[in-house]
C-alpha cells in the first residue's frame, strides 16, 4: 500500500468553485505545504478564476501555487486530460454514478492518492452500504493506491469550529447535515492521515457532547491533523463509552450503598425482634419454675449458656406440643410429667437442630459483614489516595506559579534597570521618546541580556524560557546583586520594583501587560502554600485511633449498663 507520506507535487480538486466560501479548502491545501500546484477543475474556468483571484489568496501565497483548468465531469476525455500529471484527486459531490467513472478515470492516469465525497439526500442519511466505493477501494488496492470515501448529508454554511463526528463504513452518519468548513478541514487532513487510506466514512454534524469533546482536545495543544486523526479512529465513541461506564459504576456503588444500609437496618430489627422474644421466653419459664415449685432467682439468666439455652428451648417446644395436645383432648391418659418424660429425647433433638440452624445463619452474617467490612474498607483507601494526590498537585501547582513569578519579576526589574542605565549613558529621557521608540529600546535591551547569556535573538521582550536563563546567571554579576536577584524573598524585590517603577509600568504602553502581570505575580506571592498533605499512613492511623476510641468506650458503656432496665425517657413538657 503506497502510503500519504508519498504524495505531493499536484492534486487536482473538483466538484467546488461555485462559492467564495469553496477558497478555505484551498487555503488549507496551500497551508499544507506539500502541492507544488493545485489545480481546480470547473466548467468554466474564467468565472472561478475570477471569484478566487482575491486579496487573501494574494497575500497568502495561493495564486502562487493554483490554476484553473476547463473540465466537464461527463467527459472522460477531459478528465483525463485534467489529471495529467497529478498523483492526487479530490472530488467532492460526486454522484454515485460519477464515483464508478472517477475510480477508472484515476487509476488510468495514475492516481495515487484519491479522496471522494458523496452526498445523500435526507431520506438516505441512514444508508451505510456505498456500493460505489466498495468498488473504487477494490481498484485502488489492486492498483497499489490509497483511496477513502466519505459520505455526508446536507452541506450547510458553517466554519470548521462546529462540532462534528465521524462513524466508520458500518454506522450511519448522526445528522444529515455538515457544515462546509468542516467538510473541508477532515477532506484535506484524511488526505494526509495514513489510517484514513483505503477506509469508507461518514462524517456529519453533531451536538454538545462532541463539542466539549473537540474544546478538551484543542486546549491540550493538538493540532487539527491530530484531532481529525483522533475523531477518525473513534474518540468521541470511546469517551462516550467511558462515560457510560461510570454512570453505571456510580449507580452500582449507590446500589450497593442502598443494600448495605437495608441489610443493616434488617439486621436491627432482627436483634429488637429476638430481644422481644427472649423477654417472653424469660416470663414464660419464670412462670412454669413457679407452676413446678422450683425457686426463681430476681436475676433470671444473667448470662445464658449453651446447654441452659438448648435446655430452655427444649422446655419450650415441650409445653407448646403439650398445651396443643392438652386443649385436642389427646392426653388425657397421660399425665404432664410422664408426657415430657417420654418426648424429652426428640424434642431435645428438634432442639439442637434449631441451635445448629441458627449458628450457620449467624456464621453467614458474619461473613457478609466481614466482606462488606474489607469492600468498604477498599473504597476508603482509594479515597484517600486520590486525596493525597490532589493535595500534592495542589502544592506543586501553586509552588510551580510561584517560581514563574518570581522569575518574571527579577527580569522585569533587570530589564527596567538596563534600559534607564542605557538611557543615561546616551543622555536620553526614555519618558520623552513615542511609544514605538520605547518599545523597540526595550526589546534592544532585551536582546543585549540574552546575548549576554548566550541565547538567541527573539522579537520579543519576554519569553519565559530565556527569563529563566537570564535571571539565573544575571544575579551572580555586579547588576544582578545590586538588584537583589540572589535573594530568595522575592516579596523584597515585588516591592522594589513596584515602589520605584509602579506608575512606569502602567504608563508604557510596551509594558502595560508586564504591570497586569506584575499585579498578579503579587497576589501569588501574598498567598501561602498549602501544608503538606498527611500520608495514606498518617491518615489511616489517625481514623484507626479514633475509631478504638470510640469502640472502648462503647464496650464500657455496654459493661456499666449490663443487666439494667432501660430507662424510659423523661417528658420536658412544662418542664421551666
Amino acid at each position: 500500500m503506497r502510503m500519504v507520506s508519498d504524495i505531493g507535487g499536484k492534486v487536482f480538486v473538483s466538484g467546488i468553485g461555485n462559492l467564495d466560501e469553496d477558497e478555505f479548502l484551498l487555503s488549507l491545501l496551500n497551508e499544507q505545504g506539500i502541492w507544488e500546484q493545485i489545480s481546480l477543475g470547473s466548467e468554466d474556468s474564467l468565472v472561478t478564476k475570477k471569484r478566487f483571484l482575491s486579496r487573501t489568496a494574494r497575500y497568502s501565497g495561493l495564486l502562487d501555487v493554483l490554476t484553473f483548468v476547463d473540465v466537464s465531469p461527463q467527459n472522460e476525455t477531459s478528465l483525463t486530460s485534467a489529471l495529467t500529471g497529478a498523483n492526487t484527486w479530490l472530488a467532492f459531490n460526486a454522484s454515485q454514478d460519477d464515483i464508478l467513472k472517477y475510480s477508472d478515470v484515476a487509476i488510468a492516469a495514475g492516481i495515487k492518492r484519491a479522496v471522494f465525497t458523496t452526498e445523500l439526500a435526507p431520506e438516505r442519511i441512514n444508508d451505510t452500504s456505498i456500493p460505489e466505493f466498495d468498488h473504487a477501494l477494490n481498484v485502488f488496492e489492486q492498483a497499489g493506491g490509497a483511496f477513502t470515501g466519505i459520505r455526508h448529508g446536507t452541506i450547510i454554511p458553517g466554519d470548521e469550529n462546529n462540532p462534528y463526528e465521524i462513524v466508520n463504513a458500518s454506522v450511519p452518519c448522526l445528522e444529515d447535515t455538515v457544515e462546509r468548513g468542516v467538510l473541508s478541514r477532515v477532506v484535506a487532513e484524511l488526505t494526509c492521515i495514513p489510517d484514513a487510506t483505503n477506509k469508507v466514512c461518514g462524517l456529519s454534524s453533531s451536538g454538545a457532547f462532541t463539542q466539549k469533546y473537540l474544546e478538551l482536545l484543542r486546549a491540550t495543544g493538538v493540532n487539527r491533523r491530530q484531532e481529525v486523526a483522533k475523531v477518525f479512529n473513534g474518540g468521541i465513541q470511546k469517551l462516550a463509552r467511558i462515560a457510560l461506564d461510570d454512570i453505571k459504576r456510580n449507580n452500582e456503588i449507590a446500589r450497593e450503598k442502598q443494600e448495605a444500609y437495608a441489610l443493616a437496618k434488617a439486621e436491627e430489627e432482627e436483634e429488637d425482634r429476638k430481644r422481644e422474644e427472649r423477654n417472653v421466653r424469660n416470663k414464660e419459664l419464670k412462670e412454669r419454675q413457679i407452676e413446678f415449685g422450683e425457686e426463681v432467682e430476681d436475676d433470671i439468666f444473667p448470662k445464658e449458656t449453651e446447654d441452659a439455652a438448648l435446655e430452655r428451648r427444649t422446655q419450650e417446644i415441650l409445653q407448646t406440643v403439650w398445651r396443643e395436645y392438652d386443649t385436642r383432648m389427646y392426653t388425657k391418659s397421660t399425665s404432664k410429667h410422664e408426657f415430657f418424660d417420654m418426648n424429652r429425647e426428640q424434642a431435645m433433638t428438634l432442639a439442637k437442630q434449631e441451635f445448629q440452624d441458627k449458628k450457620a445463619q449467624k456464621k453467614e452474617i458474619l461473613n457478609f459483614k466481614r466482606r462488606k467490612n474489607v469492600l468498604l474498607d477498599k473504597f476508603v483507601d482509594v479515597n484517600r489516595k486520590q486525596l493525597a494526590k490532589l493535595q500534592a498537585l495542589e502544592r506543586k501547582e501553586m509552588q510551580s506559579q510561584k517560581e514563574m513569578s518570581d522569575i518574571w519579576v527579577k527580569y522585569v526589574y533587570l530589564l527596567i534597570e538596563v534600559t534607564l542605565e542605557k538611557c543615561q549613558i546616551d543622555n536620553i529621557l526614555f519618558h520623552n521618546l513615542d511609544e514605538y521608540a520605547q518599545t523597540l529600546l526595550l526589546r534592544e535591551q532585551a536582546n543585549n541580556l540574552r546575548a549576554q547569556c548566550g541565547l538567541p535573538f527573539y522579537a520579543v521582550i519576554y519569553d519565559p524560557l530565556d527569563a529563566s536563563v537570564i535571571v539565573s546567571k544575571m544575579a551572580t554579576e555586579e547588576i544582578g546583586v545590586k538588584l537583589g536577584l540572589n535573594n530568595e524573598d522575592s516579596e523584597i524585590v515585588v516591592k522594589a520594583l513596584n515602589s520605584k517603577y509602579g506608575h512606569m509600568l502602567k504608563s508604557i504602553t510596551a509594558l502595560r501587560g508586564a504591570s497586569q502581570i506584575l499585579e498578579l505575580a503579587i497576589e501569588t506571592l501574598q498567598r501561602e502554600l498549602p501544608p503538606p498533605p498527611p500520608t495514606v499512613s498518617e491518615m489511616r492511623s489517625a481514623e484507626s485511633a479514633a475509631k478504638q476510641a470510640a469502640v472502648a468506650k462503647m464496650k464500657l458503656a455496654a459493661l456499666r449498663n449490663r443487666n439494667q432496665p432501660k430507662k424510659a425517657e423523661e417528658s420536658v413538657v412544662g418542664r421551666m
